[in-house]
C-alpha cells in the first residue's frame, strides 16, 4: 500500500522513488516504463455502510480514497454500458473521485503523469462548507492525457499517493 506520514523534508533515493511510485523505467525512456497501478484492498465481509472509512477501498485512518478496480480508470463506454470516466472534447479524461478524510483541513489534490511529460492533473474540490470539514469529499479529476499518472492527496500532516493507469475504452 503506497500510503505515507512523511514528514515534508523526506528525501528518497531514486530507488526508493520508483518503489513508491509503483514504477519502473524513466519517463523519457517509454519503452522499458511499465506501469505498476495501485491495487485498492478489496472490501471483506459485510458491505461497509456507505460513507464510512471502510467503504473507501485505499488508504489508511486519516486519508481514505475509492480507487477503481486494479487501478485501472478507463474512459469511455464500457462493454456493460456504464463509465468510469468521460472524454473530453479536447481529449482529456474526466472522472469522480471520493475521498473519505479523518482530519480537518483543506484536502489538496495533485497529479502528474509518469510515462510521459504532460501537464499536471487538475483537481476540483467543493467548499468545506458543502462536506464538513471530516469525512466524505468528492473531487474531479481532470487528466490531460491517457497514461501512467501519480495521483497524491495531501491533508495536514496526511498524505495519500496512489497510481492509475488512464486509458479509452476500445469502440
Amino acid at each position: 500500500m503506497r500510503v505515507s506520514l512523511l514528514p515534508a523534508s523526506f528525501a528518497a533515493g531514486a530507488a526508493v522513488a520508483s518503489l513508491l511510485l509503483g514504477c519502473s523505467g524513466t519517463a523519457s525512456d517509454t519503452a522499458t516504463f511499465r506501469c505498476s497501478p495501485s491495487k485498492p484492498s478489496l472490501h471483506r465481509g459485510a458491505p461497509p455502510s456507505p460513507g464510512s472509512p471502510a467503504s473507501f477501498n485505499y488508504g489508511n485512518n486519516l486519508l481514505r480514497a475509492e480507487l477503481p478496480p486494479h487501478g485501472h480508470l478507463i474512459a469511455g463506454t464500457l462493454p456493460d454500458g456504464g463509465s468510469m470516466a468521460t472524454i473530453e472534447h479536447d481529449g482529456s479524461i474526466t472522472t469522480k473521485l471520493g475521498w473519505w478524510r479523518g482530519l480537518q483541513g483543506r484536502l489538496v489534490i495533485s497529479g502528474h503523469r509518469l510515462d510521459k511529460n504532460a501537464a499536471p492533473l487538475k483537481a476540483d474540490l467543493p467548499s468545506l462548507n458543502s462536506y464538513g470539514a471530516t469525512g466524505f469529499i468528492p473531487s474531479g479529476l481532470t487528466f490531460p492525457t491517457t497514461g501512467c499518472w501519480r495521483v497524491s492527496g495531501k491533508l495536514g500532516r496526511a498524505q495519500l499517493s496512489f497510481v492509475l493507469s488512464v486509458t479509452k475504452a476500445r469502440p
